[in-house]
């Protein structure tokens, strides 16, 4: 379930999709959380409601790159560099991440890792690559 979470390229079955989902989330919301205490530390908010709202825009925006550039990552060894896959997967990571953070964001991702890899030819008469 948590095997090769970083071979992108890998066409994952469902629980192994679970299991990134779960890894990342786990990952984004610690890497959150050591920002915006370190936030804290430098810039003392001014209240509580104050802290939360950092700490949530803080949170949104670590989700927001995050999933992006996984989504990212995985078009790429996956073979859809310039593939509207790839386009459509990190516009709905980042649509959801600004909604609903990592918690969201991932969604997209997850099921991205689940698409088979792009095996792309070369055509010897017009020497353009196909898919």
């Amino acid at each position: 379930m948590l095997s090769e979470l970083f071979d992108f390229e890998m066409e994952r079955s469902g629980l192994q999709a679970l299991g990134f989902y779960v890894a990342f989330l786990v990952t984004f919301m610690v890497m959150g959380l050591m920002i915006s205490l370190g936030a804290f530390t430098l810039f003392k908010p001014a209240s509580a409601e104050a802290s939360k709202m950092t700490a949530m825009h803080i949170g949104k925006a670590v989700a927001f790159i995050g999933t992006n550039v996984l989504a990212l990552a995985i078009g790429i060894r996956k073979g859809y560099r310039f593939h509207y896959k790839t386009i459509l997967m990190m516009f709905l990571s980042g649509l959801l991440s600004f909604a609903a953070g990592s918690l969201g964001g991932l969604i997209p991702v997850a099921v991205f890792t689940t698409f088979k890899k792009c095996e792309l030819r070369i055509n010897n008469d017009t020497g353009r690559r196909e898919s």
